[in-house]
């Protein structure tokens, strides 16, 4: 059937109703003009489009692993000052600290040496640092309101019975005793139940909060900087970080994925595919434009080539028709020094 048509094709080119010379070179000279040309435009789109997809994947890669270098650093300090305090409660040596206010001197001073190593452990992103007793007694700054605090649904979801380190996640810090002095600063919060049964502290909690606002910002680049919907998991499902912009998941999806060694938190960035090939689009509509300007041009290029060629052939006709007529003094004027020039 193909070959039928292209045959078709060639008897109606070049001895059917397309026998014009003009015709004849014009088609020619477009064949080779445009298949080389339409052939390197789409092996450029190609390439184009597969280096560039490749790089924009890298980089979105690169992007979550720094987001995720980033978190397990946040996590990883405020792991290692919870732990800290934990070997220090569980030193016998430290039974004075009670559950109460202190009462004695040697309290006093028991709990001073304590508040002085929970000063030492803070860095410039902590946000606060607290051992909260059963009995609603506190050890760190004093600036922690515990009725608000127990009110946070953060902390409210935190389970008594818990052991081991709970990460409370994002929140706002409110829990100050004054209401002017909250900050509503984001913060990153680390629950950890002391569980010692010989211990004064057992049934405390150690409260590690850090300043989340870098973070977040990192976080909130990365989504406008790749367009990406950004989502961080805890390991029991619960949602710790969503993007605010609504988001359809579709499989169709690029998904870029990192799980933290730390506390098995997973962060996952999903990129609509229309989104991400949306740089392979626009370099297929400028090949495109630039495939139709470069037809466009090859066929005025092809026009005015065969144009000038043929009008002398169509001259020597015309000569050679007035000469069969009788006009014997007919003189065709001779253009250029190329065989059609000799001939005539």
């Amino acid at each position: 059937m193909h070959l039928q048509w292209i045959s078709q094709i060639n008897r109606r080119l070049f001895s059917g109703s397309y026998r014009s010379i003009r015709t004849k070179l014009l088609f020619c000279f477009l064949i080779v003009t445009l298949i080389p040309l339409l052939s390197l435009g789409a092996l450029s789109y190609y390439q184009s489009t597969k280096i560039i997809n490749s790089q924009f994947g890298k980089y979105g890669e690169n992007a979550v692993a720094q987001l995720e270098q980033q978190t397990s650093s946040s996590l990883n300090r405020m792991k290692q000052m919870s732990e800290t305090i934990y070997s220090y409660l569980l030193d016998p040596a430290h039974a004075d600290l009670g559950n109460q206010a202190p009462t004695s001197y040697n309290d006093i001073i028991e709990k001073n040496d304590f508040e002085a190593l929970l000063k030492s452990l803070r860095t410039d992103l902590t946000a606060g640092i607290y051992i909260i007793t059963p009995s609603g007694y506190y050890y760190g700054e004093n600036n922690l309101d515990v009725v608000k605090l127990s009110k946070t649904p953060e902390w409210k979801i935190n389970p008594t019975s818990y052991k081991g380190i709970y990460w409370l996640g994002f929140y706002k810090q409110n829990h100050a005793m004054s209401s002017s002095d909250d900050s509503n600063l984001p913060v990153l919060g680390l629950a950890v139940p002391i569980h010692h049964s010989s211990g004064t502290q057992n049934g405390s909690t150690i409260l590690v909060e850090e300043n989340a606002q870098e973070l977040l910002h990192m976080f909130k680049l990365f989504e406008m900087d790749t367009k990406s919907h950004l989502t961080i998991k805890a390991s029991n499902g619960k949602v710790v970080y969503e993007s605010a912009s609504a988001f359809m998941k579709k499989d169709s999806d690029i998904i870029w994925n990192r799980t933290l060694a730390v506390n098995q938190w997973t962060i996952e960035a999903r990129l609509p595919a229309k989104a991400f090939y949306l740089s392979s689009g626009i370099i297929r509509s400028n090949t495109i434009v630039v495939a139709v300007i470069s037809c466009l041009l090859a066929f005025g290029i092809a026009y005015l080539f065969s144009s000038k060629f043929t009008a002398r052939i169509r001259t020597l006709k015309d000569s050679m028709q007035k000469v069969s007529f009788g006009k014997l003094d007919t003189r065709v004027p001779i253009e250029g020094s190329d065989e059609l020039g000799s001939l005539i």
